[in-house]
């Protein structure tokens, strides 16, 4: 725990005699942090007392998993991402077979009694800073950053707590940092704690300062968001607190199940990763030179094609990026409703995927572009049991491809007329016929692009009636984005005129495409993959993705510099690391999760898992030394040093023009680093949504055997296809 140390006397803000005494309180106080020593107190002896002896060692339930909280955590944890959180423990859950009991509390102490007295597995509740190292509980892997801040008025000068004094602090009822706080108004008898609600916003909080309620508020947050920039005449005092991990706890003697998160968190917590938000207009995005955009898999439109992402509509987003001389960085979503989440938040610049029309209808804050693509939702059936209306569908079961915008379509437009049968994607066309004329379905619903290849399949099929398809092909961006608009108008009509919708149409729609999906594996070293990366705990599509972006898949592959195979390790690393040959695919793939792992390990424990993993793939491709030259360039600069995007590659991009300038960073290759690891999370994005046929394995002899199935994290089928 980092305390804000500016403790200079200073008589204009207190007395040299408080000033002692009060460094006398914070260093018995942070002492008793740092040396795990017990905090001897009422409430210690009543927690003894109820941890009763038949809780020790006490199994967790066989069916579920108690999670305790605090109530209406949404607002208490405002500045944790407390749908992610919640999202992995329910990940967490299904992945070794528990349902999750959720347990609310109203204060730190009392969700910490219960996890202690044995009425709780986890706990996500923040816990009292005095309690941090209690013996009788242990935190997982740090999941984010968090630090505590003072905010006051733009032209208050306090710059230390001991500025302070006769002054009214307000701070959450829940905040961990009440025993410090007590503490600090023993020396400080002038200062007064308010204590506020927990469910006021942030926003509440601030405004409570600005309207002159309070002399100040003690703000809690992460690196990802300022909510201070919305209100003016604020400003930040001092931070009363650096950046600190923010863990789960569980009961000491829960090893087994500590052991477990923390292996998920190691290998899991890159897979719920996005772009921090950054609304952004089409002159900041050409300035930056990066285009975000968000789509998701969509039969030809954007698929995978031996490990490397292809399609229609994604084409038309490179070469509208390449237009303006912007590289293509692509977000992979799900549902509609969290595309569209993504785009408001600033999470992404513009869809390029289909979003249902009803969503888009009469929707002032978005804009979408004219359809460049038309293509109908067709029902094809046996001609000897035709169906030309809506009337004819009744009771009939119709089969449509699972995830595909035209079963989308059907079941908008039956509404509960039919049965609409969602069938696996690698299902053949001409199996569907097959199943058609011998009765099995009456109908499927397909593209009008395949009507041809479907009448020259079979005489005894037939296409009839049409269905409106609620899935456009058009873009679509944020209302307050004029300027792209117009931008994309004009390609729209430039591209049309030049004919490349027609060689598009040939290069990803048509039957004899090259170009075809890829139904069942990323790569074709994916058992090995999903083998060592579980062995490190990495998630093994992150791995796949570094490996396209090292070698393309290709084992024989030679660097400029003599790196060697599909993870273009170097013959002396392997060496080093007790393996041969980084040629052989098995030897080189275990060479490159080894040495990632090594590189990961460097780095702080405190850094959350997620960062120290970007930061450990900067380190793969430029070097150690690099990045701790970058994390120091960011820390002087007011950025954060323990996270790569947005800080850490910020000043690697400044060591980039550095070398230029002065040829001071002797064989720097700083820019080429962020595109790699951009490139890396772009492509991840892809494969962690890719529907996979996930394939049984046997893991090899390991010193360090894992407790973890591999886990299929976010391969959901709610991707559109043609």
């Amino acid at each position: 725990m980092i305390i804000a140390s500016n403790f200079s006397c200073n008589l204009v803000q207190v007395d040299c005699v408080e000033h002692m005494k009060l460094t006398v309180v914070l260093l018995i106080f942070f002492g008793i942090l740092f040396f795990h020593t017990p905090v001897i107190t009422a409430e210690n002896i009543e927690f003894a007392s109820a941890t009763v002896q038949q809780t020790i060692n006490q199994p967790l339930a066989r069916d579920r998993v108690r999670v305790v909280k605090l109530n209406d955590y949404g607002n208490h944890g405002a500045h944790r991402n407390i749908e992610l959180e919640t999202r992995m423990l329910q990940d967490f859950a299904n992945l070794v077979g528990l349902e999750i009991e959720w347990i609310d509390t109203f204060r730190p102490e009392e969700a910490l009694q219960k996890l202690i007295g044995g009425d709780a597995d986890v706990s996500i509740s923040v816990v009292p800073i005095d309690r941090s190292y209690d013996s009788r509980i242990l935190a997982t892997e740090p999941i984010a950053l968090q630090r505590f801040r003072v905010v006051g008025q733009s032209s208050d000068t306090v710059e230390n707590p001991f500025g302070l004094n006769r002054k009214t602090l307000a701070v959450k009822l829940s905040s961990p940092l009440w025993p410090y706080l007590e503490q600090l108004r023993e020396v400080l008898v002038d200062l007064s704690l308010q204590v506020l609600p927990d469910d006021l916003s942030s926003q509440e909080m601030l405004k409570l300062v600005s309207d002159r309620t309070y002399d100040a508020v003690l703000l809690a947050g992460d690196f990802r968001s300022e909510p201070i920039t919305h209100q003016s005449g604020l400003k930040y005092l001092f931070d009363l607190t650096g950046p600190e991990p923010v863990s789960w706890y569980v009961r000491a003697d829960q090893n087994h199940l500590v052991e477990q998160l923390n292996e998920f968190i190691k290998r899991y917590h890159t897979a719920y990763n996005i772009p921090d938000p950054s609304v952004r207009h089409f002159d900041d995005i050409k300035q930056q030179g990066v285009l975000r955009v968000i789509t998701r898999f969509d039969g030809n439109n954007y698929f995978l094609s031996r490990g490397r992402p292809a399609g229609f509509e994604l084409e038309l987003a490179r070469r509208f990026a390449k237009r303006h001389d912007l590289r293509l960085e692509v977000l992979v979503g799900h549902e509609d409703e969290q595309i569209l989440k993504w785009l408001r938040s600033g999470a992404g610049d513009l869809i390029t995927t289909r979003i249902h029309e009803s969503l888009l209808r009469d929707s002032a804050e978005l804009s979408v572009s004219r359809d460049y693509r038309h293509d109908a939702a067709v029902l094809i059936s046996s001609a000897t049991r035709p169906i030309q209306s809506k009337a004819d569908i009744i009771g009939k079961f119709i089969a449509g491809y699972e995830g595909s915008s035209t079963i989308a379509a059907a079941k908008d437009f039956l509404d509960g007329s039919g049965t609409v049968i969602a069938v696996d994607r690698r299902v053949s066309l001409s199996l569907l016929i097959d199943r058609i004329e011998s009765g099995t379905i009456d109908a499927a619903v397909i593209a009008g692009h395949q009507i041809k290849s479907v009448l020259d399949l079979s005489r005894g099929a037939i296409s009839g009636l049409s269905i409106p398809n609620p899935y456009r092909y058009r873009w679509t961006l944020r209302g307050d984005s004029p300027q792209m608009a117009v931008e994309i108008e004009k390609f729209i009509q430039d591209e049309y005129r030049e004919g490349t919708y027609n060689i598009l149409e040939r290069r990803y729609v048509a039957e004899e495409s090259e170009l075809q999906p890829t139904l069942t594996d990323l790569s074709p070293f994916d058992e090995l993959l999903q083998t060592y990366s579980a062995l490190y705990d990495f998630d093994w599509r992150l791995i796949a993705a570094q490996m396209y972006q090292e070698s393309q898949f290709n084992p024989e592959a030679v660097s400029r510099n003599g790196a060697l195979g599909l993870m273009q390790i170097m013959p002396e690393t392997a060496v080093g690391l007790g393996l041969q040959n980084p040629n052989d695919p098995e030897a080189g793939i275990h060479a490159g999760i080894k040495y990632l792992d090594w590189l990961r390990n460097r780095f702080d424990n405190h850094i959350p898992m997620d960062e120290r993993t970007w930061l450990a793939l900067a380190a793969y491709n430029i070097g150690y030394e690099h990045v701790r030259r970058a994390r120091t360039r960011a820390r002087k600069i007011g950025l954060n040093p323990d996270k790569w995007f947005g800080n850490v590659e910020v000043a690697m991009r400044q060591m980039t023009r550095s070398y230029w300038e002065s040829n001071s960073l002797k064989g720097c290759r700083c820019g080429q680093a962020i595109i790699y690891v951009s490139s890396i999370r772009s492509l991840y994005y892809a494969y962690r949504n890719f529907v996979l046929a996930i394939k049984s394995y046997q893991q090899p002899a390991s010193p360090r055997p894992t407790t973890l199935p591999p886990m299929p994290l976010f391969e959901t089928r709610d991707g559109m296809g043609s």
